[in-house]
C-alpha cells in the first residue's frame, strides 16, 4: 500500500483511462492497479482487490481476461522510467490459480533486461501471504512519441 502511494500515475499519466491502471477510473470501473517502487527501488508492487464486476460467470473467480491485464501495466511500470515512452510488444503469461473477487492481492512488476529498444520486464499476482497466483514476461518497445502525428 505504501508503495502505491507513490505511483508516478497519479502526476503524469500517458492513458489516465486506462483500464488497469488509470487513476481517472472509477472505483468500480476498472482494475485501479497503482504501481509504485518498493523500498529497494528494483521493483514496483500495489495492492489489488478484484471487484465483482471481474467475476467470471462460470468459476465464480476473476476472468481470466482481468488476470493477463492485471500483468500487464505493472511491467510497464516496473521500467521505473518516466523519460520515455513504450508499448506492449508481446507478453506470455501462466495463471497458477485464478483470483477471488474482494480478497487481498499484490501485483508485482520489475525489469529484466534491455536489447536496445526492447524492454524485458516480469510482473506477478500475490496473494496476500505471498503465494503465487499468476505470471508473466513481457517485452515493451520503446518509442518516441514526437515521431508521430497526433
Amino acid at each position: 500500500e505504501r508503495a502505491a502511494e507513490g505511483y508516478v500515475g497519479f502526476h503524469h499519466h500517458n492513458f489516465p483511462e486506462c483500464f488497469v491502471c488509470g487513476p481517472e477510473r472509477g472505483d468500480d470501473d476498472g482494475l485501479r492497479i497503482f504501481p509504485g517502487a518498493v523500498p529497494s527501488g528494483k521493483a514496483v508492487a500495489a495492492p489489488w482487490i478484484p471487484s465483482e464486476s471481474l467475476t467470471d460467470s462460470a468459476s465464480g473467480t476473476v476472468a481470466p481476461e482481468f488476470v493477463w491485464a492485471a500483468l500487464d501495466c505493472p511491467g510497464y511500470f516496473g521500467l521505473m522510467s518516466t523519460e520515455f515512452s513504450a508499448l506492449l510488444g508481446r507478453m506470455t503469461a501462466h495463471i497458477r490459480q485464478l483470483p477471488e473477487v474482494n480478497q487481498s492481492y499484490v501485483v508485482m512488476g520489475w525489469p529484466i533486461d534491455e536489447e536496445g529498444r526492447k524492454l524485458h520486464v516480469g510482473s506477478a499476482v500475490f496473494s496476500g501471504d505471498g503465494e503465487l497466483f499468476a505470471s508473466a514476461r513481457a517485452t515493451w518497445i520503446r518509442v518516441d512519441p514526437t515521431k508521430y502525428n497526433q
